[in-house]
């Protein structure tokens, strides 16, 4: 009995021990083109991808929530919060291709609950990068340091532990105690809302704002000297104005509206850019310096100018004949930067049909352009709206359409001339070989000749006979 009861302790601290675990291989959510986790590359992959530093892996953005809200306010000890990291490895295209793992490597904040780790959201970038969020379920606030660090690691064990570090502005320390008693709590900053091009697309070469609310946290003490920095990268540029605004003094809990003019250059690779804003400010009761940076991505898209560039269609037809009428040629060119994919041309109508049916094109390259051509029949008489429609891929995988319509008179085919048998008289039937006249004339010539031999063999026959006469004659003498 004692061995049987010890068997099932040790059960249960196996199942304990599992029930631990601070992370979990498995994603919460899969997108329709999100690669999958759990495919590990070969060892040839591996070799080719390069050695994993912390700068291979940028942290693009995390947003603190609670229910599902943005949290705005301030964090207190004890209060439970969720974060959302959003990862973004920089390393070789496609690589790696593993289930991320992370784990919490602080004491400031703890989870709630077990399996309270998570990645989700894994896609492929267009520049072929790998990026992913980490979900921190029902993180609890100690009341210690705001700084929120953790470690990221691959399950096929290609990435050796990188340790990451975000400030959380809304978490506030504990109070502190002055000389006189008087507990005071600081105020830090909080980046309370961005928006940038008013909700609307960013498309290279086209200027736009970014707008950014600031909020100063519930503490006791203003802070003075309040400064606020945009700092773009390389490939955006201001448009105009300045990337600083200076804002004063910031009481607890005011927000002030700051913003930046920015421009994408015209041949700015699509993709997502972080703008870093950096706010800092001095404390007006202890003169110490508080700082915050926050991150804003902002995704620049590059415009789609691919196009049907010339159209050759047939205004005329004639039913039931292929007579040389029916030919189309259609003409596109990408006059935008990035390749389009899978193109393939088809033109459509009632009563219209095409003997090539729908033509595959392909891929068709920044500058290039491209032919299709088709050969248009019609059955019966009458005007045909038809459809020219052409469908590709552009560089984010995104499905579209291009169309033009066109319109085509299709007349009746001329009346056929009546056939023999059909109840049409029969044409007068041409002799076969020489003409009649030919055959007369030769015959006529045949004749005259046999008359002349005949007349000339008769005068010979006559002379030769008066000649023997003559002889005969002269022997009597």
């Amino acid at each position: 009995m004692k061995s049987f009861i010890t068997f099932l302790i040790a059960v249960l601290l196996v199942m304990t021990a599992f029930a631990t675990q601070p992370t979990l291989s498995a994603y919460a959510e899969e997108p329709a083109q999100a690669v999958s986790p759990l495919a590990v590359t070969d060892d040839k992959d591996k070799t080719d991808t390069p050695a994993a530093t912390p700068e291979s892996f940028e942290v693009t953005g995390y947003s603190i929530t609670r229910a599902g809200v943005a949290v705005v306010d301030s964090i207190h000890k004890n209060e439970p919060f969720d974060v959302i990291v959003n990862i973004l490895d920089k390393r070789s295209p496609g690589a790696p291709l593993s289930t991320p793992l992370a784990s919490l490597n602080t004491e400031s904040f703890l989870l709630a609950t077990p399996y309270a780790i998570f990645p989700r959201d894994a896609t492929v970038t267009a520049e072929g990068f790998w990026k992913y969020s980490i979900v921190f379920h029902t993180v609890v606030y100690t009341g210690k340091s705001n700084n929120f660090n953790f470690t990221l690691s691959y399950s096929d064990n290609s990435l050796p532990l990188i340790e990451k570090a975000l400030p959380f502005h809304q978490c506030i320390p504990d109070a502190t105690t002055e000389g006189g008693g008087t507990v005071v709590k600081g105020t830090g900053f909080v980046l309370k809302d961005a928006r940038y091009a008013d909700g609307q697309m960013v498309y290279a070469g086209e200027a736009f704002t970014l707008s950014a609310v600031i909020l100063a946290t519930n503490g006791d003490v203003p802070v003075e000297n309040v400064t606020v920095s945009f700092a773009p990268p390389e490939k955006l540029t201001l448009a105009e104005g300045s990337s600083v605004a200076y804002v004063g003094t910031m009481s607890p809990g005011q927000s002030v509206p700051v913003s930046v003019n920015l421009f994408p250059g015209a041949s700015i690779e699509e993709g997502t850019y972080t703008v870093n804003i950096d706010i800092s400010g001095i404390n007006q009761k202890t003169g110490e310096s508080v700082t915050a940076t926050a991150k804003v991505s902002v995704p620049i898209l590059q415009p789609e100018r691919f196009e049907i560039f010339n159209a050759q269609l047939p205004s005329d037809l004639t039913a039931g004949m292929d007579d040389g009428m029916g030919y189309a040629s259609i003409t596109l060119v990408n006059k935008g930067k990035g390749t389009v994919a899978n193109v393939s041309v088809e033109i459509t109508g009632s009563g219209l049909t095409t003997s090539e049916g729908k033509q595959y094109i392909g891929n068709v390259a920044p500058g290039e352009q491209k032919s299709s051509d088709f050969n248009l029949h019609a059955d019966a008489p009458g005007q045909i709206d038809g459809m020219v429609t052409v469908t590709y891929e552009n560089a984010r995988g995104e499905e579209k359409s291009l169309e033009r319509g066109f319109a085509v008179n299709v007349n009746e085919a001329p009346e056929a001339e009546p056939m023999p048998g059909d109840g049409g008289e029969m044409p007068p039937e041409e002799p076969a070989g020489p003409p009649r006249w030919v055959w007369i004339a030769a015959a006529a010539a045949v004749v005259i000749v046999v008359v002349i031999l005949f007349v000339r063999r008769a005068k010979k026959k006559k002379k030769a006979s008066e000649e023997a006469y003559l002889d005969d004659d002269e022997d009597d003498l």
